[in-house]
């Protein structure tokens, strides 16, 4: 299939490949904590007045590369909801697939592959997904 771009009035309708970014309110940091991941793989708040609970994170960093610049964001019990919602998004809304996500400290961005969208755009998934999110906080 040849590539082709989708004329504007098509542009959140149908199959395609969807990059949304949801930010909070305020850009309140509602969704995690920025950490420093340090060499022995122990991490520390980013910023002194952060508090952080003894959890270990996931993943791995390459401290070696990145040195004292290595960091990521250790998500909050919200964080954690949404993260689990949109990695179900499959289950609730067939023909979507969720290709990557990354939840940051007071916004998140996703990447929706919609393979068939069953008569609905992904404005609408967006809105539900918005509304479902500002239940959850």
């Amino acid at each position: 299939m040849a590539f082709k771009w989708k004329d504007k009035k098509d542009i959140w309708k149908g199959e395609g490949i969807y990059f949304v970014t949801f930010a909070v309110s305020g850009r309140q940091r509602l969704l995690g904590s920025l950490v420093r991941i340090l060499k022995d793989q122990s991490y520390t708040p980013a910023r002194p007045s952060d508090q952080l609970e003894p959890k270990q994170l996931e993943g791995r960093w390459n401290v070696e590369k990145y040195g004292e610049h290595t960091a990521t964001v250790r998500k909050s019990q919200l964080g954690f909801l949404i993260a689990d919602d949109l990695q179900n998004i499959e289950k609730r809304h067939p023909g979507y697939e969720l290709c990557g996500k990354m939840i940051m400290e007071n916004h998140l961005h996703a990447v929706i592959w919609v393979h068939d969208d069953g008569g609905k755009s992904i404005k609408q998934w967006v809105h539900g997904f918005r509304m479902g999110i500002t239940k959850l906080a």
